[in-house]
């Protein structure tokens, strides 16, 4: 009985390190998620500046931070909602997964910035230097993005129902699976951009026009015909 017994504990032992390992990388990746560096946190505070810092998962909802230096921060999973980052310098800083809903970033510096899967839901990007930005999967609905510079940026896949992109600089842009459905593009400029199952529904153009056919652009191509592409429901 001993034996049986040893036997069953040992095979429990077996069974539950792999996982109580993977609870613990669990917990361990849950903790990174939000470990920002308390010290980077009071620097910014006490002098509106704070390059290269740690604010991982911060919570800087409704912060003033006009004019703020935040140059390759880390800000991924920050909760940056109604905060007044106007004119605020952001390049190359990583804010993938964060909440920017209803954000002021009229005129943030943002080149290469990693907004990737990020909410800006009514966001004002107005004048905003997004060039090269990743906003893959992105959520911008009802974002104002008037006159802001998107060039070369990633959009795969992102929400722009309803965007402003009046005035905008599209060009290199990948747009591909991007819903601009009653997004306005009037005046944007738009060479070599991307498109593929691009939704267009109650679209702006840039010579004012609106696009009400409801078409998903194929492989680049616009529709000639209903076997090229699928229509959606407009």
């Amino acid at each position: 009985m001993t034996r049986i017994l040893g036997s069953i504990t040992t095979m429990n032992r077996k069974r539950l390190f792999p996982v109580f390992g993977f609870f613990l990388l669990f917990v361990g990746a849950s903790l990174e998620v939000s470990a920002f560096d308390s010290g980077d946190l009071e620097k910014l505070v006490a002098s509106n500046k704070c390059d290269q810092c740690n604010l991982t998962g911060v919570d800087l909802k409704g912060a003033a931070l006009a004019g703020a230096v935040l140059r390759r921060a880390k800000l991924k999973g920050a909760d940056l909602r109604m905060a007044d980052l106007t004119g605020a310098d952001l390049s190359y800083a990583d804010l993938y997964m964060a909440d920017l809903s209803g954000v002021k970033l009229k005129g943030a510096k943002l080149p290469l910035v990693d907004l990737h899967s990020a909410i800006l839901s009514g966001a004002n990007l107005r004048d905003a230097n997004l060039w090269g930005a990743n906003l893959r999967e992105a959520d911008l609905s009802r974002a104002d993005l008037a006159s802001a510079d998107l060039q070369g940026a990633v959009l795969r896949s992102a929400n722009l129902i309803k965007a402003s992109l009046i005035g905008v600089n599209l060009s290199y842009v990948n747009l591909v699976k991007a819903n601009l459905t009653n997004a306005d593009l009037t005046g944007a400029t738009m060479r070599n951009v991307e498109l593929g199952q691009t939704i267009f529904c109650n679209t702006k153009f840039r010579d004012r026009r609106k696009d009400n056919s409801g078409i998903v652009l194929d492989n680049g191509q616009r529709c000639l015909s209903d076997e090229a592409c699928v229509r959606v429901s407009c």
